[in-house]
């Protein structure tokens, strides 16, 4: 138990582990469709779509508007989308969770911010999403949004709402106390055991071959665990 507490640990507050665990969400049609909603509320929010294509029609084509700012809305979403869905995204989000671990550990073990946090909240920052779609509107000539600075606009994808992240959090601090506190207490039980023993010799060397038992369990346990999450990313 003291072997697996320390594993465990270490497996929440490891990038490698972090971003291999989160990686999979960017493939999610869930989260894909979340995220493209996300992205095009924040460009119409803060581009008035009907106006612009008002003043770009002539007067008789005026009651053409709405309907060019809807159409441009569903073209915009499956623009989103299809980004979403491309090699590119899966590299960006990495690259995101990534560079949040670290924040996301602090805010875990009480000792800082989240890059985005709000209401108790772990986000991450969409503004690099928005930027690639705002690039890839602009190719295809779209260049009503060009204007709008991806970094000043907030929009974010949220990991851990508040209840969530003070489990989180609760979960992170049992796992520091229990990796300090569960070693030393199989060191303390090593010791009085031997302490206690009349054959002191016998008795290290069983506390010894008990101990290498232990972890050769605990190593063909995370084997097998490895094992199966690399077939499942097979199937």
């Amino acid at each position: 138990i003291a072997g697996v507490s320390i594993w465990a640990k270490n497996q929440v507050l490891n990038t490698d582990r972090y971003v291999r665990t989160m990686k999979p969400l960017a493939s999610n049609s869930a989260i894909q469709t979340t995220i493209a909603d996300n992205v095009t509320n924040t460009l119409f929010e803060n581009v008035d779509v009907q106006a612009e294509a008002q003043q770009a029609l002539p007067p008789r084509a005026q009651f053409l508007a709405g309907t060019l700012s809807s159409g441009l809305r569903t073209f915009v979403e499956n623009t989103t989308l299809r980004f979403l869905q491309s090699d590119a995204f899966q590299r960006l989000w990495v690259e995101l969770n990534r560079r949040a671990h670290e924040q996301l550990v602090k805010v875990l073990t009480g000792q800082g911010k989240v890059v985005q946090t709000a209401n108790g909240r772990v986000e991450i920052s969409l503004a690099p999403v928005l930027a690639r779609v705002e690039t890839r509107l602009h190719d295809r000539g779209i260049d009503v949004f060009d204007h709008i600075p991806p970094e000043s606009i907030k929009t974010n994808f949220v990991i851990l709402n508040s209840e969530q992240l003070q489990k989180a959090q609760r979960g992170v601090r049992l796992l520091k106390a229990l990796s300090i506190a569960l070693p030393l207490l199989v060191l303390a039980l090593f010791a009085a055991a031997i302490a206690l023993s009349e054959r002191r010799r016998r008795t290290l060397l069983q506390a010894g071959l008990g101990l290498a038992a232990s972890m050769a369990v605990l190593g063909i346990l995370l084997t097998i665990g490895v094992l199966r999450e690399s077939l499942g990313d097979l199937a």
